[in-house]
């Protein structure tokens, strides 16, 4: 239930406009591979690493391509971003599932939610890499801020 709660709220943050910092970006993706890899080493439940493997790319694909489009903008001297929710979403569907298998499922679902896992991880560094690449959009000069400057 806890698990739940918070990464609901982990959702709700992360899905909304930010302020764009690359650190919490590299972390975040970090995290996500760290819990992935670790809950498959300790857990011991074996799932098809080639499985695993084609959905993290699958997800690294569809999460560079989803945030692709999205630009910093510049508000009170912060660049801020709003990043897919497709990502935080998936994320906190499938560390809720992974949690709750964890604790009261059978190690096939287990498996196969640590699957959905796999895809959420590449969904995230893909996240990442698209935002980490993105271009920092120039706010457009207004007439009268041209006026000011003296430009005509």
């Amino acid at each position: 239930m806890v698990v739940a709660l918070v990464g609901l709220i982990a959702a709700i943050r992360m899905s909304s406009r930010r302020t764009s910092r690359s650190w919490r970006e590299v972390l975040l993706a970090l995290f996500a591979a760290l819990k992935f890899v670790a809950l498959s080493a300790i857990v011991g439940v074996t799932f098809g690493p080639l499985y695993g493997g084609v959905l993290a790319l699958v997800g690294l694909l569809i999460g560079y391509l989803a945030n692709r489009g999205r630009s910093v903008t510049g508000e009170d001297g912060r660049d801020r971003v709003r990043p897919s929710p497709l990502t935080a979403w998936v994320w906190f569907i499938a560390v809720t599932i992974v949690a709750a298998t964890l604790l009261f499922g059978d190690s096939y679902v287990f498996a196969l939610s640590m699957l959905l896992l796999a895809l959420a991880v590449g969904l995230v560094v893909g996240q990442t890499i698209a935002l980490l690449r993105l271009p920092k959009e120039v706010p457009a000069t207004t007439p009268s801020q041209m006026a000011q400057t003296g430009a005509a």
